[in-house]
């Protein structure tokens, strides 16, 4: 019916992805380390670590992101009880980001994404 379905769209879950990053997960400081010893090949290699603040309980980091190839993504959480977290990675080039997932909860405080 028209009203589950105006129910639904203002649903978080269902407008969740959008051009614009989430302004839950906010960047204080990026480490760069960038390898460009191949770039006549148009190549890079690099690690990337970025210190965050997150405002509240999520599983998933979402990125601006276009051509790259991740191959490790990590979240250490900064707690009394130093949590590390291995995401998962998925790529939506229409809005040409990236988003981090992981299987246990990120809780809101201070963080490093660690990316390679």
């Amino acid at each position: 019916s028209f009203i589950s379905f105006m129910m639904n769209m203002t649903d978080k879950s269902v407008c969740k992805l959008t051009h614009r990053l989430p302004t839950t997960v906010i960047p204080s400081h990026y480490q760069l380390y960038i390898d460009a010893s191949q770039l006549e090949q148009y190549l890079f290699q690099g690690k990337v670590d970025i210190d965050i603040q997150t405002t509240e309980i999520s599983y998933e980091i979402r990125l601006n992101s276009f051509d790259l190839n991740l191959t490790k993504v990590e979240y250490q959480q900064k707690t009394p009880i130093s949590q590390r977290f291995n995401g998962s990675v998925e790529f939506n080039k229409e809005y040409e980001q990236v988003s981090i997932r992981f299987t246990e909860e990120i809780k809101p405080g201070t963080g490093c994404l660690h990316i390679e």
